[in-house]
């Protein structure tokens, strides 16, 4: 594992996005009303999409990028191929995180707590729903909506402010109902198989196992000590979680069992699967990038740039964004045998 590249950034970048249709990589920072646009092969600047107040979130259609406008309170499209402007849609205040999935594009707002469905082909208000609170990030499985309310909880009275921690919507029938309480700040939700979901929250000290149509949950798994939890994934055959509480990554079967410690680092804030063969995570405190084995054995890590606050896999190669050293440093996995050594 080695640095390729550095792509130099301003300000205080936040999220990275790649378009493998086009091969770009698409940068938001919090002191930049635009976007920046690289070739994601080169690292050289394209553009920077202008017009915009405060961008949040990208998400793609065939024809369309549509870029959630914070403090413009709108939805602004480019045209995919040539960046161009497109259009400009007024949604409700604080549009977050988008989805595009069929015929339907999906998005959040976070100053009036809404869910908005749009139709891709005639742009127009498809539906709305009213929501509780805030709902940073949702997933969509077997036609059902999953939407975590990430302040369902006070960490300071250690009293829940909303009654309900996720909503759920199911599309085909409309049908809506909620879990209460439970899961400490939701974030993280996984398709275990259809209509069998695991969740956890960033205050959580384990997993809920979630069925369909229920509202009672059973926890998958508990532990002590370990909470702050920034990232789950289904990694191999096993779930893998980031906790920024710990100095290691914990690790279960999808079963609840086999629950185990793995040695990392301080301030794991972010994982990313690389198939099966790897698994990369980012520490913020020690700006580290790891990278483990199918096993979870690690087998490299190497020093990143200042508060890396992402990590993704493309083309073979690593991205870390970096936000406090503005910069996106591309990482080469050349080298590396699926078991971990070298080729």
């Amino acid at each position: 594992m080695t640095l390729e590249t550095t792509i130099a950034l301003q300000g205080k970048p936040a999220h990275q996005f790649f378009d493998p249709l086009f091969q770009r990589l698409f940068v938001l920072d919090y002191q930049n009303p635009g976007v920046q646009v690289f070739d994601a092969h080169s690292g050289s600047r394209l553009l920077e999409l202008g017009g915009l107040s405060f961008p949040t979130f990208l998400s793609f259609s065939a024809e369309y990028l549509f870029v959630s406008d914070f403090w413009g309170h709108r939805l602004v499209l480019f045209h995919r191929d040539s960046l161009e402007w497109a259009a400009s849609i007024p949604v409700r205040r604080g549009p977050g995180f988008s989805l595009v999935e069929g015929s339907s594009l999906f998005l959040v707002s976070q100053l009036e707590y809404a869910l908005q469905v749009f139709d891709l082909e005639s742009l127009a208000l498809r539906q709305s729903f009213e929501l509780e609170g805030r709902v940073p990030r949702f997933f969509l499985f077997d036609d059902l909506l999953v939407l975590p309310y990430y302040d369902n909880y006070h960490t300071w009275s250690r009293d829940f402010e909303l009654e309900d921690s996720i909503g759920f919507i199911n599309l085909d029938t409309m049908y809506r109902w909620s879990i209460r309480g439970v899961s400490k700040k939701p974030l993280h939700v996984i398709r275990l198989e259809q209509g069998v979901y695991l969740a956890a929250g960033y205050l959580d000290r384990g997993i809920w196992l979630i069925r369909w149509g229920e509202t009672e949950v059973q926890p998958l798994v508990s532990w002590q000590g370990y909470s702050h939890l920034m990232d789950m994934v289904l990694f191999h055959d096993r779930l893998v979680l980031a906790s920024m509480s710990e100095e290691s990554l914990l690790s279960v079967f999808p079963d609840g069992s086999g629950l185990v410690t793995v040695p990392a680092a301080g301030g794991m804030i972010d994982l990313e699967p690389v198939g099966d063969s790897f698994l990369a995570g980012i520490s913020n405190f020690e700006n580290r990038l790891l990278l483990f084995d199918s096993t979870l054995k690690r087998i490299a890590q190497i020093e990143t740039g200042d508060y890396p606050i992402s990590v993704r896999f493309w083309q073979g190669k690593l991205f870390v964004l970096c936000m406090d050293e503005p910069c996106v440093q591309v990482y080469s996995l050349e080298g590396l045998a699926p078991g971990g050594g070298q080729q």
